[in-house]
């Protein structure tokens, strides 16, 4: 007897608890009809409200036309429209048929009842849920700005294609990280880099460039505000060495920057402007221009490219291009058969003995 007593209360325990608690759990519904229909008003109230805080700060974001709103921020305003028109027909349910009774009117209607709280029931943890996914610490990015752009004066000249090859050769290379472009002044070397910018970008070698120039009378905290204001990132500090290093950790959250120092004349730390690299970051990658070699070599770049004067026939195309056909042109010419202008554009050598104008 003990051994069958032993078997059996298991399996009756386990029969009742198969059979008796699901009939519970639904008379439950309908005795917690009425507080499980309130709290669902409740909630859903609690949703609006949650939504029209995340909708104003995007409104007022949309007023700065730099601002873009955060994809998750809009999937979850989507989202909560199709959360909340499912809990209003819910109640809506409840205000045309719940109300209905049954036996003349003596007695509500339990199916309905049951129905309806039990929808209530299900539906309250989704909204609660959410609810809890709308607590955005902002609700938009900053788009950085686009200043620099394709470069139409970039032309596709073989002497500046094979260069502008080499320079994303070594942009791709993992074991480079400076990288320097160095020709004579007004050679193109600006013009070059930003047209570097535009390709790595569009060809995803880069998630983000920017841009900052140096010039002969370089002060640090210009430069480091230009590259700051590239990642919408506020300094905050006047100390050189404190900017640095907040600007440092910033560019540290880039996954993969290019940043473009340009005009340099004289050598400058890297680590003093705040801008890691290396081993400090292998996401930075950092393109110099400067018309010493020289420099370059002392800022310790990896590969350097000169970037030489453009080819006779390449000048004399583009000169054309800028100012239209010159075939019954007046233009005062040089000895070398060359006019001033195109001389100039071309940076040719000449001098008062060896091209002299006509």
């Amino acid at each position: 007897m003990e051994f069958a007593k032993l078997v059996v209360d298991p399996i009756v325990s386990k029969v009742f608890e198969l059979l008796v608690n699901p009939v519970v759990r639904q008379i439950k519904y309908v005795f917690n009809y009425s507080a499980n229909i309130h709290n669902l008003e409740e909630e859903v109230e609690k949703l609006s409200h949650a939504k029209q805080r995340v909708e104003h700060d995007v409104k007022m974001a949309r007023r700065n036309p730099l601002e873009q709103i955060e994809p998750d921020v809009q999937q979850w305003l989507a989202k909560v429209d199709s959360v909340a028109e499912d809990a209003d027909k819910i109640l809506l349910q409840h205000k045309d048929g719940g109300k209905r009774r049954c036996f003349m009117g003596l007695c509500p209607n339990l199916i309905r009842h049951h129905q309806i709280s039990r929808k209530a029931s299900k539906e309250i943890p989704i909204i609660v849920g959410a609810r809890e996914g709308g607590n955005f610490p902002r609700v938009s990015y900053r788009a950085p700005p686009q200043g620099i752009g394709a470069v139409k004066e970039c032309e596709a000249f073989e002497s500046r294609t094979s260069v502008v090859d080499e320079i994303l050769n070594a942009l791709k290379d993992t074991d480079v990280n400076l990288i320097g472009v160095y020709g004579m002044g007004g050679v193109g070397k600006t013009t070059l880099v930003k047209h570097i910018a535009t390709l790595v970008s569009e060809l995803g070698i880069f998630k983000l460039v920017v841009i900052a120039t140096v010039t002969h009378s370089v002060v640090l905290t210009s430069v480091q505000q230009e590259i700051a204001e590239w990642l919408d990132f506020k300094l905050g500090a006047e100390s050189i060495a404190v900017r640095a290093a907040r600007l440092s950790e910033r560019i540290k959250k880039e996954e993969k920057i290019l940043i473009i120092l340009d005009d340099i004349w004289a050598a400058i730390k890297l680590d003093e402007i705040g801008i890691p690299y290396g081993t400090d970051h292998n996401g930075s990658k950092i393109l110099m221009t400067s018309r010493n070699r020289s420099v370059l070599s002392e800022m310790g770049v990896q590969r350097d490219f000169r970037l030489e004067v453009l080819e006779h026939q390449e000048a004399w195309s583009l000169f054309e291009k800028k100012v239209g056909d010159l075939k019954d042109s007046n233009l005062p010419t040089y000895s070398c058969g060359n006019s001033k202008e195109m001389c100039r554009l071309a940076h040719f050598n000449y001098s008062s003995s060896d091209c002299v104008e006509k």
